[in-house]
This record gives C-alpha cells, structure tokens and sequence, in this order.
C-alpha cells in the first residue's frame, strides 16, 4: 500500500521510476533472505521495551515499527519511537536492560552526522540495552550493535521517501516472531478483541 501510495505522488513519473520500484523490491528480497533467522532469534529473546529512532521519513517507518511490535505482542513489549534528535530531550529515560533500541539510519550524510552523536551519547550512558542498526550509514569498525541489517549499495541510489517500504521489514518479522513466541496468533493477537484489524466505532461526521 505504501509503493502504491508513494506511486500515485508521481503519477507522472512512473515510467522513469520503474529502476527505483525494482531496487525496492530488490531490496526486499535481500532482507527477506538474508535477516529472517537473525530477527527471528531476536524475537524470540526476553526484552520487555523496544525504542525506534527515525529522522525525517524514518521517523514514520518509527512510528508504525513501534505499533506493530506493540500490537502484535498485546502490548506485551512496550513501545516508543522518536526522532533522534528528540530522544536526547527525556524520552532516553525509558532505556533500561530490558530495552532494544532500533536505529533506523538516513541514507543522507548531512541527518547521519546527528544520528551518528546520539548513538555515541547512548553508548557513553549504556544500562545494558541491547541495539538494532537498519542502514549504512556507519563505520562499522566504530560502532558495534546486537544486530546489523545492511543492504546493498543501491540503497544510495534511492529517493528517501521510498526507504520506508523495506525499512519497515525488520520491525514487521520481529513482530511476527514475537507474537508467536509468547503463544498469540499473529492474525489475531489481541486476547480481549481490543484491537481489530477492522476499525469499528467510528462515526463519520
């Protein structure tokens, strides 16, 4: 829904964007068959919060990362998201042991400069949280994470907005896998139907 959404922005454009659609959904792939079992066995570890960083569209792919672990585990594993830049200012405090911090990296060098400085600071101040990197933009021999998924160098290629479409895969498996894990269905997690996947009660005015 999100390509498609993306796609109808540039109605005009569509046949010179048929390369950007195809290294998306390369991209996809990629994860899909290179990251499934490592997020699987993250899934599957005890933590009870996980965080989600994003700058600029990321912070959307932030947003809906946070629902979605949030939902599916029943509000089992407690949920947040910022900006990288926003989390210095007392959302920080939430990160405990039992915390994941997932950091979704910019493919643009001038917001990696910032996000770069606060991976620094959360490292400086460490409580024991383990930490997830979805992205490129780090040296890896300065930065060591749980977790690192990278992809391939088209990624540069890439118009920002349409990042979203796979960063939010690492989210949506951990998701999955969590659900699983402590024994929801992942179609239908919610124990007391609090939530649907139809929306219900709302009127339109």
């Amino acid at each position: 829904m999100l390509l498609a959404g993306l796609l109808v922005c540039h109605i005009g454009e569509m046949e010179q964007l048929k390369p950007v659609v195809s290294k998306v959904c390369k991209i996809g792939d990629y994860i899909l068959n290179q990251y499934v079992t490592k997020l699987k066995e993250i899934a599957e570890t005890d933590f009870e919060r996980m965080v989600f960083l994003g700058s600029g569209p990321l912070l959307g792919v932030a947003h809906e990362s946070h629902l979605k672990v949030q939902e599916m585990s029943n509000g089992d594993i407690i949920c947040k998201f910022d900006s990288f830049l926003g989390f210095r200012h007392g959302p920080k405090a939430v990160v405990n042991d039992g915390t994941i911090i997932v950091y979704l990296f910019s493919n643009q060098d001038y917001p990696g400069l910032y996000e770069l400085d606060l991976v620094r600071s959360v490292n400086e101040t460490a409580v024991g949280e383990r930490s997830i990197a979805i992205g490129n933009s780090y040296d890896e021999n300065e930065f060591q994470f749980d977790l690192s998924v990278r992809f391939p160098e088209e990624i540069n290629e890439l118009p920002e907005e349409f990042l979203a479409v796979f960063y939010i895969l690492p989210a949506q498996i951990i998701a999955f896998f969590k659900s699983i894990h402590i024994g929801l269905s992942p179609d239908s997690p919610s124990k007391n139907g609090a939530i649907s996947r139809v929306v219900q009660g709302v009127n339109i005015y």
